[in-house]
């Protein structure tokens, strides 16, 4: 199906960052782009665990600059 085609949905924190830094995205742009808070990716940068959904639209991001 087309679930099992989806990447892996697990993001660890050092993860985020370096997404981050391939995107060369602040705060406030990967706020933008995920359409989310930058408090939130700011919690996602420290030790707060990815959501599904933000670690598929953040793979998705590097996908799309690759």
């Amino acid at each position: 199906s087309w679930l099992d085609r989806l990447p892996d949905a697990v993001f660890t924190n050092a993860e985020f960052r370096d997404a981050m830094d391939q995107l060369r995205m602040s705060n406030e742009g990967m706020a933008a782009a995920l359409e989310i808070s930058r408090s939130q990716i700011a919690e996602y940068k420290r030790e707060k665990p990815i959501p599904r959904y933000v670690a598929l639209a953040t793979r998705y991001l590097l996908d799309k600059t690759a």
